[in-house]
């Protein structure tokens, strides 16, 4: 990806130079191939660097299974992380006892079952100083990635 770092305030090409030949130096020592190619005459400094990761939709994404994988779905841990962010909106918006959490069953087995999930519900729950609870939906819910959170 192309990277633009303004370094504000820095006038004399000398300051420039430093930096860019510090800049160099230590990024000669990085694992991921990066070229510097100096500032811009808007005074950005202008580099480049090669993607070593997966994409952030394929890591988030899983192939969907109801439709024989030709679309993508939130894997289960996408959407209890998107539960875990709306409990801790909804906990500052309202003064309540707790949560009650509304998920399909993939994602309802990451945040209680899965180590990192059930942990990181622990944390926020203690945290909080508030309950969760899960619970099955009695209305099927619009997607498996679908999900409620409820105060009470």
């Amino acid at each position: 990806g192309i990277i633009l770092v303004d370094f504000i305030d820095m006038i004399l090409p000398a300051h420039r130079e430093q930096v860019q030949a510090a800049l160099t130096s230590r990024l000669a020592h990085d694992p991921v191939r990066t070229q510097v190619y100096g500032f811009t005459q808007l005074g950005l400094m202008e580099l480049t660097r090669k993607r070593v990761r997966e994409s952030l939709a394929h890591v988030m994404m899983h192939a969907c299974e109801a439709c024989q994988q030709s679309s993508q779905v939130k894997t289960p841990q996408t959407v209890g992380f998107e539960v875990l962010r709306e409990i801790e909106l909804q906990a500052r918006q309202f003064a309540c006892q707790g949560f009650t959490v509304q998920l399909g069953a993939s994602a309802l087995a990451w945040a209680t079952d899965d180590a990192l999930g059930a942990g990181l519900f622990d944390s926020l729950q203690r945290s909080l100083g508030r309950t969760i609870r899960f619970e099955v939906p009695l209305q099927p819910l619009p997607s498996a990635t679908a999900f409620r959170v409820c105060t009470y």
